[in-house]
């Protein structure tokens, strides 16, 4: 789904269907998050056995850097399947109201 798209669309969703399009896009976001966080983690795995990018000099720029990564995008993984559940049950009061 376009950036113009997932707008449109969640301005405008109304039935259980349109919720839970949102909420499958925000499960998949979530889901390419976590995978990003698992990478740097594995990058920052690598950098600390290097003594060359674990030294206080270099770790800013490496392990420092993704460490922050880490965090950054299992943060935004938490917020992308909060907003995921919260389609899913918008998809289950708009099934209800019917």
């Amino acid at each position: 789904m376009s950036k113009d798209q997932l707008i449109a669309l969640a301005a405008t969703a109304k039935t259980p269907a349109e919720h839970r399009r949102l909420a499958r896009y925000y499960d998949g976001q979530a889901k390419y998050y976590l995978a990003q966080s698992k990478q740097h983690e594995e990058l920052a795995a690598a950098y600390r056995k290097n003594p060359m990018t674990n030294s206080p000099k270099m770790a800013k720029g490496t392990v420092d850097h993704c460490d922050y990564f880490v965090q950054s995008f299992k943060d935004t993984a938490a917020k992308m399947k909060e907003l995921g559940d919260m389609h899913e049950q918008m998809a289950k009061d708009a099934e209800n109201k019917s």
